[in-house]
């Protein structure tokens, strides 16, 4: 994986049949024209402008954009790689075609979720992060054409999931639940991390001087709860599930703020209270750190490429904005600009 952020030489984008196949282009080092983003609980993204003409198959030979993709997305798999390291897979998933360039987006593989819906009866219970690979294998397992490969690391949450055939649900539904409920999880290339929602040690600490251009701080109150409630599916008894967490210091100071979160899926008190616990500590004081358009990592920072991961901690040790601030965040996502410059997003530890 690529070093220091100042070092990035080399950035491919490659094309070939989706589920495999004979690599039919690539094109090297695309100058200010793209950006990858890599995204915790969502789907990445490469999006680029592509000269329709360019592309080094090993004969040096010319191809033609237009001829590989043929306007034929779910149909093109590809993917992105820095400094050899391959960062995105997946689909083609947009194609805007003008008389010069080629407008292409490619999502990681998670962007089939979307597309799939869980088929068959499936009631498991046991850790979430468990239950993650459980729906991920019995539905991605039969059609597995970006050859995705599950990292697990236990939630230590435990939990009850039960779908019907009949439900119609796409995986989508169900695996995005469990990452509001207990687990997080990011696409790195070919590879799906699931990890639990766990207190980590920052892999580096920021400071102001490690970034160029502004960066704000924003204190969501539109956000802002004391009281969570998640409500959950209906039981054998045919109660509700729900679980409550509260600060009573915060009530005691504000009056009580409420949110409530419906999250039919989950079907046991345990993971409900878990998920109301993680949403509180959160909504208590939510803080966000946003890096506006040209606002970027600077490249002497204290970080690599491999730290800059979503999903991992940075510690951020700020006063430029007249709020003195140190204090841990997740890499909510990571944008590598291919001009070489690097962006992110920090969010709190348990999201928003």
């Amino acid at each position: 994986m690529a070093g220091l952020l100042g070092d990035i030489k080399l950035i491919e984008v490659a094309f070939q049949p989706a589920g495999g196949g004979t690599t039919l282009g690539k094109f090297r080092n695309i100058v200010d024209t793209g950006k990858l983003t890599l995204v915790l609980d969502g789907t990445g993204q490469m999006k680029a402008s592509i000269p329709q003409r360019g592309f080094f198959d090993g004969a040096n030979s010319q191809l033609c954009l237009a001829d590989i993709l043929a306007l034929n997305t779910w149909g093109v798999e590809g993917s992105v790689r820095v400094d050899g390291f391959e960062y995105l897979v997946g689909p083609v998933t947009d194609v805007l075609q003008g008389s010069q360039l080629i407008d292409v987006e490619v999502s990681d593989a998670s962007a089939l979720w979307e597309r799939r819906e869980i088929e068959t009866m499936i009631d498991a219970s046991g850790d979430l992060a468990t239950l993650f690979a459980v729906f991920h294998e019995e539905v991605i397992g039969l059609d597995n054409r970006f050859g995705t490969v599950l990292h697990l690391v236990e939630s230590l949450v435990q939990g009850e999931r039960f779908v019907s055939s009949e439900d119609n649900m796409f995986l989508a539904t169900m695996l995005r639940e469990l990452a509001r409920s207990g687990v997080d999880y990011t696409m790195v290339g070919r590879n799906l991390y699931v990890n639990g929602v766990i207190d980590r040690a920052p892999v580096a600490t920021l400071t102001d001087a490690h970034f160029v251009g502004e960066i704000k701080v924003q204190k969501v109150g539109k956000a802002q709860a004391n009281y969570v409630v998640v409500v959950g599916g209906s039981t054998a008894t045919g109660g509700t599930v729900r679980g409550i967490a509260q600060d009573p210091t915060s009530i005691a100071e504000m009056g009580k703020l409420v949110r409530v979160f419906r999250e039919s899926s989950i079907l046991d008190v345990p993971s409900a209270v878990t998920a109301a616990e993680q949403r509180l500590e959160t909504l208590l004081d939510p803080i966000v750190i946003t890096m506006p358009t040209g606002s970027l990592i600077s490249p002497m920072a204290p970080v690599t490429l491999s730290q800059l991961i979503p999903g991992n901690v940075i510690r951020i040790n700020t006063s430029a904005t007249g709020v003195s601030l140190e204090r841990d965040f997740r890499i909510g996502s990571l944008t590598i600009h291919f001009n070489g410059t690097v962006s992110a997003t920090f969010i709190p530890i348990g999201g928003l």
